[in-house]
């Protein structure tokens, strides 16, 4: 069976870039399927739903093909060309198509599914995958948020001119995410400060945010021709004063760093659109979807995922000084805001039965109660491949087995724990949390008594907890809602390069759906805020605007 999950998968690689005419110009052609994207994704309402990655992942394999497969053209033509559009859209609908068997067949050879080849019908029985859609429930409940929190701030400023309502919703959109990071964190180039190449793109699409709102998010009546975004060669020229460097090389190291170019010439592209969001035409012209610049991830993320692609010497470097600061953030959080909570860091325990005399701990926080939380700190990123994902599950699945050794020496070791930095409490409850930077795991199962959180969902169950104990339940909050949460699940049938295909397609309860937009909605409501984020010059400034003070 194996021979042949690989003989069909060799030729479904293959079989949809062959389809692509190389006598098309490749600029044209990213253009027209940035058009069809949008379409698609606003007609269908499929923002903010499990097949919307799939598009996503098929508007950059139409772009990766179209670099390697089409020739630039000398001067871009951005007129509509209505014969292009359509064989743009159908290729967007076949990438989407791809995109669902991209993510089946790795599971094949994991041993994860079974294929099932009766002529040129194929079937998949997939095995369950623990936490299948933990990142898309995770990704929802911020990106929904986001959306609402555009169209209810779009709601109270009615009596603004459309200029004033771009300005007002960049900064809204620049304050949701405040990820800011203490100032020395980035190059001088590309702190998230307010200005640089990052918030003209997303002042350009709030342009375009406020015509999709006032139509009602009718893509017909706007027309998706004005959606995109589109500099002349001039405007790429005055992009240079919204960048806060003193020479022209680290503008254009700035500039380079959003424009995409594929990595390496094969056919399955490393660097996704949403990573590097612009492009650049040979004759100096720029374009760009203002869907993929708003609605994927923070400037942050986005820019940290190209960088381990693009130059991970600068990744390394900017991502260690973020990991340096975590343990320092949590205890600066918890000084602010339980001031009578214990913080130990790195500090050593003897583990029962191991040969190790000693094995270092990362955070040790105790209160007043004997209440006490051990956090095991971890930096994993979102996994750019499946293989990666399967390494990093298997990081996560050793550090959660190693939680109750960990928990069980600090209770062991508990009279020293105390000498050493002067606790005066008992021990009466010790719980683990493992935080990771991003990634919460995919295949591997949810521990109920050991909670996988991101250092972002630490942060918020911190700033609303009520005590050390509220922040351990509030890290516990996705294990336990997950289970609950209902998918529909149905086969969606389609023909790809010779074969029909069956696969099951899940989309999110419509109660599910409802309840959660009805939440967001009173909580959005009240908490719209169009102050631009601050700029934080050291760990206290940032915690405590974590902390809300």
């Amino acid at each position: 069976m194996s021979e042949i999950i690989n003989e069909v998968e060799n030729i479904i690689d293959q079989w949809l870039a062959d389809q692509l005419n190389e006598l098309i110009p490749r600029n044209k052609y990213i253009y027209h399927c940035n058009l069809a994207f949008i379409d698609i994704v606003i007609d269908q309402k499929v923002l903010f739903t499990p097949f919307e990655k799939h598009y996503l992942f098929s508007l950059t394999y139409n772009t990766h093909i179209a670099h390697l497969k089409l020739k630039e053209e000398e001067t871009f033509n951005y007129v509509f060309d209505r014969d292009l559009y359509v064989i743009a859209f159908n290729m967007i609908l076949k990438g989407f198509q791809y995109s669902m068997l991209c993510d089946i067949f790795p599971l094949l050879h994991s041993k994860k599914g079974i294929m099932e080849v009766n002529g040129q019908n194929i079937t998949f029985k997939l095995k369950n995958i623990p936490k299948k859609n933990f990142k898309y429930i995770n990704d929802y409940s911020i990106r929904k948020a986001l959306s609402y929190t555009l169209q209810m701030a779009n709601g109270k400023l009615e009596n603004c001119n459309d200029e004033e309502i771009a300005m007002k919703l960049a900064e809204v959109y620049m304050h949701f995410w405040s990820e800011n990071m203490v100032y020395g964190d980035y190059e001088p180039y590309s702190r998230l400060d307010w200005g640089g190449i990052g918030f003209f793109f997303i002042l350009a699409s709030m342009r375009r945010f406020n015509k999709l709102y006032k139509k009602d998010f009718d893509i017909v009546a706007v027309d998706s021709q004005k959606m995109m975004i589109l500099l002349s060669p001039n405007g790429v020229k005055n992009l240079r004063e919204y960048v806060p460097a003193t020479n022209d090389k680290l503008f254009k190291m700035a500039l380079e760093d959003n424009i995409y170019s594929p990595i390496e010439k094969g056919s399955f592209p490393k660097l996704n659109v949403s990573e590097a969001p612009l492009n650049r035409t040979k004759d100096g012209f720029i374009f760009a979807n203002p869907l993929v610049i708003l609605f994927n991830d923070s400037e942050e993320t986005r820019f940290l995922n190209y960088l381990r692609k693009c130059d991970n010497e600068r990744y390394l470097r900017i991502k260690d000084k973020i990991k340096e600061r975590v343990i320092p953030l949590i205890i600066e959080m918890m000084k602010y805001k339980f001031p009578k909570v214990i913080s130990i860091p790195n500090f050593h325990v003897k583990i029962p039965l191991h040969n190790k005399n000693k094995r270092e701990c990362d955070l040790l926080l105790i209160d007043e109660n004997g209440f006490a939380l051990y956090l095991e700190i971890k930096h994993f990123y979102n996994p750019q491949s499946f293989c990666e994902t399967k390494k990093v599950d298997a990081e996560l699945t050793k550090a959660l087995k190693k939680i109750p050794d960990q928990l069980e020496a600090i209770r062991a070791n508990w009279q020293n724990v105390k000498s050493a930095y002067s606790v005066n409490t008992d021990l009466k409850e010790l719980k683990g949390v493992i935080v990771s930077h991003h990634y919460l795991g995919y295949d591997l199962d949810i521990d109920m008594n050991t909670p996988i959180v991101s250092a972002s969902n630490l942060y918020e169950s911190i700033a609303e907890a009520n005590s050390l104990q509220e922040v351990f339940l509030g890290c516990k909050e996705i294990d336990e809602l997950y289970p609950k949460i209902k998918f529909h699940k149905r086969e969606l049938s389609f023909d790809f390069a010779g074969y029909n295909f069956n696969v099951e397609i899940e989309c999110l309860d419509p109660l599910c759906e409802i309840s959660l937009i009805k939440s967001y909605r009173e909580q959005i409501y009240r908490n719209v805020t169009s102050n631009k984020p601050t700029e934080f010059s050291n760990i206290s400034g940032l915690a405590q605007a974590y902390l809300g003070i």
